[in-house]
């Protein structure tokens, strides 16, 4: 599921070139479970941004499911994380009054109501180019969801 090769990340700081990642080769299979482990400085966390798609190697390849991340344009890699990855940030992005449990299903909750919302606004699109009386009704029902009735025309009510 997952393929490493040589992957290497530096960062450059002034005159000297710190190895973040100095020639990584990794294998994990499908459903199994790994630790990553080290000292402070070791690269674990550059190591998870690039499997999370949030930073790109110096050098080396990443696979994830048969798809090498880089050589997706960045709407792809955007597409890649909605839809194949899930990535727990340590403190940051979390609803600090939930458990990780409820911010795991708060997450996959939103994930589907934006994903009904898409679909919901692309049937409601295509209806809209076809029938103009559907785009002015589309219109109206937007403003009054929005609260905004009173920026409709009065003859348009």
């Amino acid at each position: 599921m997952i393929r490493i090769e040589d992957l290497h990340k530096v960062y450059p700081m002034g005159d000297i070139e710190v190895k973040a990642l100095d020639g990584v080769d990794l294998d994990i299979a499908k459903e199994e479970f790994i630790g990553i482990m080290g000292p402070s400085g070791s690269g674990k966390s550059t190591l998870l941004h690039m499997l999370g798609i949030l930073d790109h190697p110096t050098t080396g390849k990443i696979h994830i499911d048969g798809v090498d991340i880089g050589k997706l344009t960045d709407y792809e890699k955007t597409m890649f994380r909605l839809y194949k990855l899930g990535y727990v940030f340590q403190d940051y992005a979390l609803v600090p009054d939930l458990t990780v449990s409820e911010n795991l299903r708060f997450f996959a909750d939103l994930y589907n109501v934006i994903g009904e919302a898409r679909r919901h606004d692309a049937h409601r699109e295509a209806t809209c180019r076809r029938n103009p009386a559907a785009r002015h009704g589309a219109a109206v029902h937007a403003l009054r969801e929005l609260g905004q009735e009173d920026s409709i025309c009065p003859r348009l009510r």
